[in-house]
């Protein structure tokens, strides 16, 4: 099949149906689990005869649904071509097999990256749990659902404070999203703050924690706009500022400025920046389902994971 006939309509929207419906059906996991479903069941659905077309059909879906996925775009991107590496690893060895066999071994491999995936978030949650004491004061920037996860898991018997921070008229909805589900816990006290007062609040602050649309190359990460400006002033006042990130948001992007960032992924449907870049030296700590990993170790990890 090619290229052009893999992008008709139906197709396409056959793709972006699937992604949808998993989305739906596992409303609770990160979009980018979705989209790792979606890759498997096309695997599953695939009439290809050739390791060869089934490869070329597996990237054509990741064109498709990193136009589907909206600011979980650079995560989708990273997760599906690690998906594809660890679901096609071992083809050198299986090329000779018939292609049902293959399948069947790609299938396999997929599952295994697609559970992985899905178990991330628990191994983030018992490593970032014990950097929460009693009486501490938290600063979290955008509505990370793993940040959201650690703050949750924290023992009731620990009371602590977190502020959320707060861009603009439209981003004041889902700060009180986030604020309402953190305060379904008892020990936690919650305040909404814009991000222009960070700076006067910061000497207060214990900690920082974000997550992160990407983990790039040189162990810096792409986030929400405004997450640079956080982690200058943090670093100014000597605040740790922790990464909290699922491996799969592990990326091979090496931006070295914010323009470096490609504009797909950096601005909004309007053209606004929407995600900002922040070198590794503003960040003191990622916290992975891969382990605790200063931002040097990440490049280490990414050789590990791609090569």
């Amino acid at each position: 099949m090619s290229s052009t006939n893999f992008r008709d309509t139906d197709k396409l929207a056959s793709i972006a149906k699937e992604f949808e419906k998993f989305k739906k059906e596992y409303h609770g996991q990160s979009p980018v689990i979705s989209a790792i479903r979606t890759l498997i069941h096309f695997i599953e659905k695939s009439e290809g005869s050739t390791v060869n077309y089934l490869a070329e059909e597996l990237k054509g879906t990741v064109e498709v649904l990193r136009t589907s996925t909206g600011k979980c775009k650079l995560a989708v991107v990273s997760a599906s071509d690690q998906f594809i590496r660890f679901a096609t690893l071992n083809l050198a060895t299986i090329e000779s097999e018939d292609m049902a066999t293959c399948k069947k071994r790609i299938e396999l491999e997929g599952g295994k990256y697609l559970r992985r995936c899905e178990n991330s978030i628990n191994r983030i949650i018992k490593r970032g749990v014990p950097f929460i004491f009693d009486g501490a004061k938290v600063l979290v920037h955008s509505d990370s659902r793993v940040v959201l996860a650690v703050l949750k898991a924290v023992s009731e018997n620990i009371q602590f404070q977190v502020f959320i921070t707060t861009s603009y008229p439209g981003d004041s909805q889902s700060a009180e999203v986030y604020r309402d589900k953190l305060c379904e816990n008892s020990n936690i006290e919650c305040q909404i703050i814009y991000d222009s007062e960070a700076a006067s609040i910061m000497e207060t602050i214990d900690l920082v924690l974000v997550g992160a649309e990407a983990v790039v190359k040189n162990g810096g990460i792409i986030n929400k706009v405004g997450t640079l400006s956080l982690a200058i002033c943090a670093k100014e006042m000597n605040k740790p500022m922790y990464v909290l990130a699922e491996s799969f948001k592990f990326s091979l992007l090496y931006p070295l400025n914010q323009n470096d960032i490609p504009p797909e992924f950096r601005l909004d449907g309007a053209g606004k920046v929407r995600v900002d870049y922040t070198p590794p030296k503003y960040l003191t700590l990622l916290i992975t389902d891969r382990g605790l990993l200063t931002p040097t170790a990440v490049c280490d990890e990414l050789i590990e994971m791609y090569i």
